[in-house]
């Protein structure tokens, strides 16, 4: 059995810029784990005092990941954020003019 259902706009727009902040956690921490191949889920769960099942779920499957969830793993692999913010209704192209670019002045 299928069952489908229809987003509010709203939800449908959480909803795909939560999966664009997932993948991106998901490449940061693949990079992690590339360089240094004893980083592990299990490192990012002690880093925040949590089972390592919840790093594995936030990590395959998004679940109850907030921004503040987000940022936290993040924090616990060394990774950073730049973000900008802008008017949907504004014309992309004239980035950066319309948009704010919020990114931390010192990188790691």
């Amino acid at each position: 059995m299928s069952f489908q259902f229809e987003l509010e706009p709203s939800e449908e727009f959480v909803a795909e810029r939560m999966d664009l902040l997932l993948q991106g956690l998901r490449h940061v921490f693949e990079e992690k784990k590339r360089i240094d191949p004893e980083f592990s889920q299990q490192k990012i769960a002690d880093h925040l005092k949590v089972d390592k099942s919840v790093i594995s779920r936030r990590l395959n499957t998004g679940a109850n990941v907030t921004f503040k969830t987000f940022l936290e793993m993040l924090y616990a692999m060394d990774g950073d954020v730049d973000l900008r913010t802008f008017l949907r209704e504004v014309d992309r192209t004239t980035y950066p003019r319309n948009a704010v670019s919020v990114a931390p002045s010192v990188s790691i």
